[in-house]
């Protein structure tokens, strides 16, 4: 990917910096999404976290959570 961005014959970058980065976000999300590895969803991914957060409170560790 080119990271310049593109000038008009004033050297003025034509794109600003918000629709530099709109871009860059649009391009990662779809990179994200076009991801063929496997994923969780969200209810998976919500019943491992309250899993670890089951098995945090019932420790005397330091820093468990309360």
């Amino acid at each position: 990917m080119n990271s310049s961005l593109p000038t008009a014959s004033s050297e003025k970058p034509i794109s600003t910096a918000n629709e530099a980065y709109e871009n860059w976000f649009r391009e990662k999300v779809q990179e994200a999404l076009d991801n063929p590895k496997t994923t969780l969803t969200h209810q998976q991914a919500m019943a491992l976290v309250q899993s670890q957060l089951s098995t945090l409170r019932a420790t005397d560790a330091p820093g468990a959570l309360e």
